[in-house]
């Protein structure tokens, strides 16, 4: 397994808001957009990340769900410290590693991908106002991008005392490539170039190409990207 994360600030942001963190070892990984008024997006996606990373034990839903909890807790309560953090959050895509077998776990609009045999697959599915509209037939997944309210989640770590993670697994095989990315790389790249970019290069220049070819296509948001290729 090879694994690389890489994250520019985007056109909108004096500071990078997006967060990530990997390990290898536990198999760990977790990309964060952070949400807030001047840098208090980056201190809830820096926390969050934190906080996960120290109390998630074993690689299993209830383990993963109680390192959550604790990490909305913190990032919520810090968030009430001072009127700059007033309202801050975060998304999160998390994936962890045993074997085989990928734990998924996300909340609001960041993602975790599986490219099989050339095609790429939403593991997560977004936590935000227009996905809520595509379930409702109220839009097409063609509009989705351009959505003049794409930006707003539904769901986010640290906005509130309790946050429900969504949870799913999938079994991985050996030459297939996971990628956990902020909206910002997603919203600006269309799934034939994910797919094509992941699969030409080793992980480290693909996480950085993704992260470039989604600056150059308008980088309206912060851009972080994880690759891991098996």
């Amino acid at each position: 397994m090879e694994a690389f994360g890489y994250s520019m600030t985007g056109t909108k942001h004096s500071v990078n808001q997006d967060s990530f963190y990997i390990d290898e070892s536990r198999g760990i990984f977790i990309v964060a957009d952070g949400m807030g008024g001047h840098a208090a997006g980056d201190v809830a996606s820096s926390s969050a990340i934190n906080s996960i990373s120290e109390n998630v034990g074993e690689i299993s839903v209830s383990s993963i769900k109680n390192a959550l909890d604790i990490a909305n807790k913190e990032v919520f309560e810090k968030s009430k410290t001072s009127p700059d953090l007033e309202g801050m959050g975060t998304t999160i895509a998390m994936c962890c590693l045993n074997g085989s077998y990928a734990t998924i776990a996300n909340i609001g609009d960041s993602r975790v991908h599986i490219i099989k045999n050339n095609e790429i697959s939403f593991v997560t599915r977004d936590h935000s106002f227009v996905q809520q509209m595509i379930d409702d037939g109220q839009l097409k997944e063609s509009e989705a991008k351009t959505h003049a309210m794409k930006n707003i989640i539904t769901r986010a770590l640290g906005v509130a005392e309790t946050v429900i993670p969504d949870f799913d697994g999938v079994t991985v095989n050996d030459g297939d490539a996971i990628m956990l990315c902020s909206d910002g790389v997603s919203n600006m790249l269309d799934d034939e170039v994910i797919v094509h970019t992941v699969l030409r290069s080793n992980a480290e220049n693909a996480a950085k190409t993704l992260c470039k070819l989604a600056l150059e296509a308008g980088g309206k948001d912060d851009l972080t990207a994880i690759v891991i290729k098996l």
